[in-house]
C-alpha cells in the first residue's frame, strides 16, 4: 500500500504520489501525536546517562 522509489525520491501510497510537503506535514503530526502519548514521561526525554 505504501511504497517509496528509492531512485526518485518517492512516497507512492494507494497509487498516489504524495508531494513532499504533505509527506513532511504527516510525519510532523505523526511526531506531534507520539510526543502527546509519552507526555508523562517528559521528565525522562533529555535524561543525562553518561553520570551513570
Amino acid at each position: 500500500m505504501v511504497r517509496y522509489d528509492k531512485e526518485l525520491q518517492r512516497v507512492w501510497v494507494a497509487g498516489w504520489r504524495l508531494h513532499h510537503g504533505f509527506t513532511g506535514a504527516v510525519l510532523a503530526l505523526a511526531g506531534g501525536m507520539l510526543m502527546v502519548h509519552d507526555w508523562k514521561d517528559r521528565a525522562h526525554w533529555l535524561h543525562d546517562t553518561s553520570e551513570a
